[in-house]
């Protein structure tokens, strides 16, 4: 079969890449240079207490999440001797999903600057917005 050859001259590939950015960031560590060149930008529009909200939101939401899932799947769901059925992994993967969408979306409202700029990352073709800021 093809595969094995390949998969070992991918893993090979890999570690020789390893090793030559390891030599490179040694190289430019003992001539004094930085490891990647200076690029001016703008400031972020979200400050540490922009992050300590999403971190407590995110917190709070599988906290929420477990508890609900625990309580309709029984306390003894999920171990070794009652593994999840393929209806309890599918719930917990809507949940898990329902949270991130739900995080996202408070923070897109909190923060709507976040929201234009992603849109002129992942969509430029729909945006007239200029590509200067990222670079």
């Amino acid at each position: 079969m093809i595969v094995a050859p390949l998969l070992g001259l991918v893993a090979l590939g890999v570690i020789a890449g390893f090793f030559v950015c390891w030599i490179l960031a040694f190289i430019k560590l003992f001539r004094r240079q930085p490891f990647l060149p200076y690029e001016p930008r703008r400031p972020v529009p979200w400050g540490l207490v922009d992050l300590g909200l999403v971190i407590v939101v995110l917190l709070l939401a599988a906290v929420s999440s477990s508890y609900l899932l625990k309580s309709q799947f029984g306390p003894e769901a999920g171990t070794e001797n009652q593994p999840f059925t393929l209806q309890q992994n599918m719930l917990i993967i809507l949940a898990d999903t329902a949270m991130k969408v739900a995080t996202d979306a408070a923070e897109a409202i909190r923060n709507p600057s976040m929201l234009n700029a992603s849109s002129k990352r992942y969509a430029p073709a729909y945006n007239p917005a200029s590509w200067a800021p990222f670079g």
